[in-house]
């Protein structure tokens, strides 16, 4: 006999685009526990440069690249290419580690 399964998430779409989640309780708590420990790669953008290709060409050990933020903005946190958080540099036992000060909803990326 087919066991009846609860969807993870249904999501419905008007005319202008905007979504609303069916998501139910149980079948957010569900679908934690089955992905809960898959682990992501995250990355953190501190900020970005265009170069042309004689410099880059030119890039050496000990070469500085001058990046477009200053050292007080916030990081992006990205995973996949999706931006999802923003924070703030700090040391972590002698290592870098970023502060989340800020989760980005969907739409404010």
């Amino acid at each position: 006999m087919p066991e009846d399964h609860e969807p993870v998430e249904a999501v419905a779409s008007d005319s202008a685009g905007t979504s609303e989640s069916n998501t139910t309780p149980a079948a957010a708590e569900r679908a934690v526990s089955l992905l809960g420990d898959v682990t992501l790669p995250v990355e953190v953008r501190l900020g970005e440069a265009e170069l042309p290709i004689e410099e880059l060409l030119e890039l050496r050990q000990g070469s500085v690249v001058a990046l477009d933020h200053s050292p007080n903005d916030p990081v992006d946190l990205i995973i996949g290419s999706r931006v999802v958080a923003r924070g703030e540099v700090v040391l972590v036992n002698g290592e870098l580690g970023v502060r989340v000060t800020e989760i980005l909803e969907h739409d404010k990326q």
